[in-house]
């Protein structure tokens, strides 16, 4: 890398086509280190590859096609971004995808899976946005990001892997905590505190942070001592709340909205029957207290189903 020379202004533009074969890939390390502030990928691209923008630190301008599967490691480590839009449902961003972007300030990002530590010391970051397609976002994945004030979690995240947004305590780079106060966490999240995945090292798919054992290790909380909980009362989050001592802030809902939709309709008399035939709802049924007596029961049941025959009526 040259950092005397002049950036390259004029926008690079990937074909969709080349000798009559369709462009469905950037290869790894295809652009790395290079000058280029401006690409536009055309939407037969479903793969990135690792490394292949790695050190472009003058890339500001890129878009991501809704046909993106693939976002390889380190794809994006370092470079100049201020801002960014991902919306590719089917999406897999890999380990390390984005980390050191140390300009960039906010994010929307819908996709499968946001992989471990993606935006690590993206130390500008201010605001996290995910789109409703979003399952998982993996361990470590926004640790260091200290300016991190605003993150909203889409309605489909099921996880939220273990220091995704804490303190570095892995190493001696840093020890400033993510700028992460207060988060609202959906019903929908089943796990927080999700492990790293045990295997995988490798150009692509590989992790660098070892592997928690469940049974001896010394678990590390997702978020930072200070950051306040919102979420709904019986739910993974006032759980995970209260096992790590954080501040819990509940949110109101109305009695009989089990599946707190905003609303109490045949899915919640469904969600009550299945919690009383002692299957999981994500709640615990919590909403579900009809007679307000501080037991969830069939009498319960019964008062949801009046209520939902009245409203027919």
């Amino acid at each position: 890398r040259n950092y005397e020379a002049p950036a390259i202004t004029e926008q690079v533009v990937i074909p969709s086509e080349v000798n009559g074969y369709t462009v469905t890939s950037i290869g790894a390390g295809a652009f790395i280190n290079s000058l280029i502030t401006d690409i536009q990928i055309p939407d037969t691209i479903e793969l990135i590859e690792a490394q292949a923008f790695y050190g472009c630190f003058n890339l500001t301008d890129i878009n991501f096609p809704g046909s993106l599967e693939y976002i390889g490691k380190l794809a994006f480590n370092c470079c100049g971004l201020t801002k960014l839009y991902i919306d590719a449902p089917e999406l897999m961003i890999y380990p390390s995808a984005f980390e050191y972007n140390r300009k960039l300030e906010e994010i929307y990002i819908n996709s499968d899976t946001i992989g471990e530590k993606a935006f690590l010391f993206c130390t500008s970051l201010k605001k996290a946005t995910f789109g409703n397609d979003v399952r998982a976002i993996r361990p470590d994945a926004f640790m260091g990001c200290t300016s991190l004030e605003n993150v909203s979690l889409g309605s489909s995240v099921k996880s939220v892997g273990t220091r995704a947004f804490g303190d570095y305590k892995l190493g001696t780079v840093s020890n400033d905590p993510c700028g992460l106060r207060t988060i609202i966490i959906p019903p929908t999240v089943e796990i927080i505190g999700a492990l790293p995945r045990a295997k995988g090292v490798g150009a692509t798919t590989g992790i660098e942070v070892k592997a928690i054992h469940p049974l001896t290790d010394e678990q590390e909380c997702v978020f930072d001592s200070e950051c306040v909980i919102k979420g709904y009362k019986g739910t993974e989050a006032e759980r995970y709340a209260n096992e790590w001592g954080l501040e819990f802030e509940a949110l109101e809902a109305e009695a009989g909205d089990v599946n707190l939709d905003g609303g109490i309709t045949i899915a919640d008399a469904v969600a009550l029957q299945r919690f009383l035939l002692g299957r999981y709802v994500p709640t615990g049924a919590y909403y579900g207290d009809m007679n307000d007596d501080g037991v969830i029961d069939v009498f319960d049941m019964i008062l949801i189903r009046k209520k939902l025959t009245e409203s027919i009526e």
